[in-house]
């Protein structure tokens, strides 16, 4: 599942492992596409180059932008309330290298706008059918070791009222509704541990795993597409 996230998003980010306080991720309502699948695409590296997640998701097709994008929050959210656990952990308790909730780093929208850059079609659309063609996207993106490197990868444009919007190539049973309540459970129990632990009830960080762990999905699906929560022990 780890590897399948990683792929997930075409011309995505995953952002399991980074954060920002105060990003918003509501739904533009009537976001209107390209003018051409060029355009559409032209339209989506623009907006990830600017950091913009709402209009970066505008440009998907609608039965993907919601999902996807409320997806996006509930990690972005979930790993904030990491940060606030692990820096209540701290100041209690001192700092400990080898604890499995650790203060996550990183910014998404830098992450964003590297896996679009330079994003362009290659050749011409090729028709699937009156609403629908195929195009070559070539862009750069960050590899594992964080290289940029050259990527080449098909994808779907759509013609809708408001225009061309981009279909992502994701697996049609995979959850993510029901992954960012799991996120959002997962988000709470967090929240109510940093409580604890500042309040005094909880009082080592041994208290503060099993708390944790009482929010944690046990084994959730495989077609859930969750990031790796925290990485406690079992």
């Amino acid at each position: 599942m780890r590897r399948l996230l990683t792929h997930l998003l075409a011309i995505g980010v995953l952002a399991s492992t980074a954060f920002v306080q105060g990003q918003t991720a509501t739904k533009v309502a009537g976001a209107k596409g390209g003018a051409t699948p060029e355009e559409a695409v032209a339209m989506i590296n623009k907006a990830a180059t600017a950091g913009d997640f709402d209009a970066t998701f505008d440009v998907l097709v609608n039965e993907q932008s919601r999902p996807m994008r409320d997806w996006m929050k509930a990690q972005i959210t979930l790993g904030a309330s990491i940060v606030a656990l692990a820096d209540a952990l701290d100041s209690a308790f001192g700092k400990d290298e080898a604890s499995p909730i650790k203060r996550m780093t990183g910014d998404p929208k830098r992450s964003l706008a590297r896996s679009f850059s330079n994003a362009t079609v290659v050749g011409s659309p090729t028709k699937i059918d009156d609403e629908t063609v195929s195009i070559q996207v070539k862009s750069r993106t960050a590899g594992p070791d964080g290289k940029i490197i050259g990527v080449e990868r098909t994808m779907k444009a759509k013609k809708t009222p408001v225009g061309w919007k981009l279909a992502m190539d994701i697996p049609p049973n995979l959850d993510f509704p029901q992954a960012a309540t799991i996120m959002d459970q997962a988000r709470a129990t967090i929240d109510r541990t940093t409580k604890r632990v500042k309040d005094g009830t909880v009082k080592d960080r041994a208290g503060a795993i099993i708390e944790v762990k009482k929010g944690l999905p046990k084994k959730p699906p495989e077609n859930v597409p969750l990031p790796p929560l925290l990485g406690l022990p079992d």
